[in-house]
């Protein structure tokens, strides 16, 4: 059997070993993760963004040959009026998510629940379904995202994501203004860069409010 993980760079990669099962496969991929740092800022917190948690994983998936499938098996939709008398779209999903060995086609099989808010009303599902797939490669894994000392999370060579590629990510995943205003303020160094500005004046066209139309006037 090959050995369980080596150091490359400031991440651990899973060697790929013969002879697994799907189970100890799982086991290799986790070893890889010990720990993601909260970086992304929403309007009140901070937090992980989806893109950082599927980037964590991703190598070593593809190193022992595991796929991880999603179905949604049923979902509701329900409407809320918020306090500032807007609709909200609240989408809940139950879900079926297939660990496969792509080598073997041997499976295990959970049912997982996911659900998102929107109140543009088009994107519940797929807020739901990043939801979905973040949270259960959190929990499948065991990573650990609770917040710590900037400069430990350094000494401790973990794995990390390319920053800006993440900040455009959460643009891309942004829900208010507020989320788009810190990003930009926070992170000047990057206001230069054609891809970054690119992305925050999507996310605030995406995000600004489209004014009524003027009714008709009355004959």
């Amino acid at each position: 059997m090959a050995e369980n993980t080596e150091e490359k760079g400031t991440r651990k990669t899973a060697v790929k070993a013969k002879g697994l099962t799907l189970a100890q496969k799982l086991i290799e991929v986790r070893k890889t993760v010990d720990y993601l740092q909260k970086t992304a800022t929403g309007s009140q917190f901070n937090y992980t963004s989806s893109s950082q948690v599927l980037a964590s994983v991703r190598t070593a998936m593809n190193e022992q040959s595991v796929l991880l499938l999603s179905q949604i098996d049923g979902h509701e939709l329900s409407q809320n009026l918020t306090k500032t008398g807007t609709i909200s779209f609240f989408t809940e999903l139950a879900m079926t998510m297939t660990w496969m060995d792509a080598e073997t086609g041997e499976t295990i099989v959970l049912p997982w629940y996911a659900q998102g808010v929107d109140l543009a009303g088009e994107k519940g599902v797929g807020k739901a379904l990043t939801y979905a797939e973040k949270y259960f490669i959190l929990k499948q894994f065991n990573i650990p995202t609770d917040k710590d000392d900037p400069d430990a999370f350094q000494d401790k060579n973990l794995p990390q994501v390319d920053i800006k590629t993440k900040l455009i990510g959460d643009l891309n995943e942004a829900t208010d203004q507020g989320t788009v205003n810190k990003i930009w303020s926070g992170n000047a160094k990057f206001k230069t860069d054609p891809d970054f500005v690119e992305a925050v004046k999507k996310a605030t066209s995406r995000l600004k409010p489209v004014a009524p139309k003027a009714e008709e006037p009355k004959s």
